[in-house]
């Protein structure tokens, strides 16, 4: 039914094809607007794990995604984007991004489109995403994220892969829990 990651005998992580109703992606923000809103980054000030290989401002080019999403508000939704150049180092053959790495695209972005205190730690306790279209390792994306909902200490997000043109390529629903102090 899926894969499992394991460190011994403990599951560390589980995958499996998923059966869910999608709810409605947000209108991908411009080119113009993404550049804007990497600009106000929260990590380039404060950054848990400046060493993420999705949105660690430590990283250097190529040995990460550094996807910098800075808050974007319009119409009555708060997101997070920034501009994405995949390159050839995460490209299969076909010159297409690998799914990992656009799996991997779809998880930070989505915690900084809650907009949450960053004082406060939350983990991620469930992505499911879903890849519509392939992407070019070659293209300029937009990728963003945006809070759902929340219940108590689980937030609800969103995130999304898109072209410049506002083709949604790529995109997820995650579940964050919010640690308690201590």
């Amino acid at each position: 039914r899926g894969v499992e990651l394991r460190e011994g005998d403990t599951v560390v992580a589980q995958g499996f094809i998923a059966d869910i109703e999608w709810e409605t992606v947000p209108t991908a923000p411009t080119l113009a607007e993404a550049e804007a809103a990497q600009t106000h980054y929260t990590g380039f000030h404060t950054h848990v794990f400046p060493r993420c290989f999705v949105c660690g401002p430590e990283r250097e080019e190529g040995d990460g995604l550094r996807l910098f999403a800075g808050p974007l508000h319009r119409e009555g939704l708060d997101l997070a984007a920034c501009i994405w150049k995949p390159g050839p180092g995460f490209a299969l053959a076909d010159g297409t991004v690998d799914p990992v790495f656009q799996w991997a695209a779809l998880d930070c972005p989505s915690f900084f489109g809650m907009h949450v205190p960053y004082d406060k730690t939350f983990l991620l306790a469930e992505m499911t995403a879903q890849l519509a279209a392939p992407v070019a390792a070659d293209a300029t994306l937009i990728v963003y994220g945006w809070g759902r909902r929340i219940d108590g200490r689980k937030h609800f997000a969103g995130s999304a892969i898109a072209t410049t043109e506002g083709t949604v390529l790529a995109h997820a629903q995650h579940l964050w829990i919010e640690a308690r102090p201590g």
